[in-house]
């Protein structure tokens, strides 16, 4: 016989387990980005770092999209492709030259630490280049989680 949980019962162990899930060492939030590659619909979703201040979308005039996340240690992650079709719906050619553009106008990839002890890393992957910059040795942790959760639907 299975044993009666009251309705107050239930909610607290729903509510204990929420507040486990949600523990500072695991929080995060999902992107999810939207693009045609050729005829194709593809998503990339990932976690990103928990706590942005802002976001800033920026197209420069080569067709580099980047969108980028500001928290109030200073630290950013960013997100950032090439839109071949500059219009509404984000449209990514994964060809050489145009991954070599975007990498270029990002900067190098992999990582480094900058003189004022931050941190940052850059990766290129599937028509995108995703980082981090001015992260604190006590985040990395948490900004390389969000970098490793990175996927690509269809």
């Amino acid at each position: 016989m299975l044993p009666r949980i009251s309705l107050s019962g239930f909610l607290l162990s729903a509510t204990i387990a929420a507040a486990l899930s949600c523990s500072p060492t695991g929080q995060t939030d999902r992107l999810e980005y939207n693009f045609d590659e050729g005829a194709r619909h593809r998503r990339l979703v990932m976690d990103i770092p928990s706590g942005a201040v802002s976001e800033l979308h920026q197209r420069d005039e080569t067709g580099n999209l980047v969108r980028t996340f500001r928290y109030k240690d200073g630290s950013e992650f960013y997100v950032a492709c090439r839109d071949v079709a500059m219009r509404p719906v984000v449209a990514i050619e994964r060809t050489t030259e145009s991954t070599t553009t975007l990498v270029k106008s990002m900067g190098d990839q992999g990582n480094g630490t900058y003189q004022n002890g931050t941190h940052w890393r850059r990766q290129a992957r599937d028509g995108f280049v995703i980082g981090y910059d001015f992260v604190e040795s006590e985040r990395l942790e948490e900004y390389d989680r969000a970098l490793h959760s990175v996927r690509f639907t269809k």
